[in-house]
C-alpha cells in the first residue's frame, strides 16, 4: 500500500513538472520562397498596434537585450544591414502567477506573441513568422523561449554557413 501510494506522489510530482514547462510554436505565415543567405543583420523593433499594458513595458527592453544576444554575440550574425529582422510584440499576457504556482496542471497560464518579418538589403520581404510562447513560469523564460525559436529560424534559412 505505502509503495503505492509513493508511486503516485512520484507520478503527480512528475506531471506537475511537465506542466510547468514553456513551449514555444513558430507559425510560418509567410514561407522562404527563394534561399538568401546572410552573414549579418539589423534587428528593428517595431511598434505594436496597440501598445503593451504600461506594468508589462519592461518586456520590450528585455526582448531586445536578448534578441540582440542571442543572434550577435553567439556568433550567429554580425551587425550590418544585409539581412533586416524586424519585429514586434503583439501580445503580452503574463497569466495568473499565483493559480500557476498554487494549483500548477497548466492553470493561470499567459502568452507572448511576437511577430516577425525578413527583408533582404534591397528591402524585400523574405518571410514572416509568428512566434507564441507560454507563460509557464515568469516572463522571462517566455520572452528566452520565444527569442530560441526565432534565433532557430533565423539560422535555417538565412545565415550563412561558414
Amino acid at each position: 500500500m505505502l509503495r503505492r501510494i509513493g508511486l503516485m506522489v512520484l507520478l503527480l510530482g512528475v506531471a506537475m513538472i511537465g506542466t510547468n514547462c514553456s513551449s514555444v510554436k513558430t507559425f510560418v505565415l509567410k514561407p522562404v520562397a527563394k534561399p538568401y543567405q546572410a552573414s549579418s543583420a539589423e534587428i528593428i523593433e517595431v511598434s505594436a498596434p496597440v501598445p503593451l499594458p504600461p506594468e508589462m513595458s519592461f518586456v520590450d527592453l528585455r526582448f531586445k537585450r536578448k534578441i540582440e544576444e542571442l543572434l550577435y554575440q553567439s556568433g550567429t550574425l554580425q551587425k550590418g544591414n544585409a539581412l533586416r529582422i524586424e519585429y514586434t510584440i503583439l501580445e503580452i499576457d503574463p497569466g495568473d502567477h499565483t493559480a500557476r504556482t498554487v494549483v500548477g496542471f497548466g492553470t493561470g497560464k499567459g502568452v507572448l506573441k511576437v511577430g516577425v518579418k525578413y527583408f533582404d538589403a534591397a528591402k524585400n520581404e523574405l518571410s514572416e513568422i509568428l512566434v507564441e510562447s507560454k507563460v509557464n513560469v515568469d516572463e522571462n523564460t517566455a520572452i528566452q523561449k520565444a527569442v530560441q525559436a526565432i534565433r532557430k529560424y533565423t539560422r535555417k534559412n538565412f545565415v550563412q554557413m561558414k
